[in-house]
């Protein structure tokens, strides 16, 4: 398990980011996290949902180091267990990518699915962050509209099968 820097801790309280172990947001992560409250307000599986974005490094399964951003939908994972075969979310992400113009990957943290966005020690270095925590933003305000809209449409597809 990787500890979070002192500096980098101080980076994160800079943008707004509380460490979690404080407040009942961890969400699962296996080691320390740190939470941004976007104050957004997004659809969830069953209802309305606080969007929240995590700081952590955790190793996956597969031995990776995710070191970065994460973004758990709760409505992504009810489409991706409900409706898995129906549609492909990497094709969806795929378009994501190209108009945010970043780097953004699905993941499982301890078997909840993650969009996730790398923080190079570069990034924490030179103190400037702003420009993943933006497209981490944008990606919340796009699956809002995409997931919900991805939603009804399998659900009528359901409906006139």
């Amino acid at each position: 398990m990787k500890i979070i820097s002192a500096e980098r801790c101080a980076l994160l309280k800079k943008y707004g980011f509380d460490d979690s172990s404080n407040r009942d947001l961890s969400f699962g992560f296996p080691t320390p996290a740190y939470v941004m409250d976007t104050k957004m307000l997004v659809q969830g599986d069953h209802t309305t949902d606080h969007a929240y974005i995590y700081y952590a490094c955790v190793d996956t399964y597969e031995g990776e180091r995710l070191d970065g951003f994460f973004y758990s939908p709760s409505l992504l994972e009810y489409l991706l267990i409900d409706f898995g075969g129906e549609w492909d979310f990497n094709r969806m992400l795929k378009a994501i990518q190209r108009q945010l113009d970043c780097e953004v990957r699905l993941v499982s943290v301890n078997g909840y699915p993650n969009l996730f966005i790398e923080l190079d020690e570069q990034d924490g270095k030179t103190a400037d962050i702003r420009f993943q925590i933006s497209d981490m933003l944008k990606l919340i305000g796009q699956l809002d509209y995409l997931l919900s809209r991805k939603l009804e449409s399998l659900r009528a597809k359901r409906r006139r099968a």
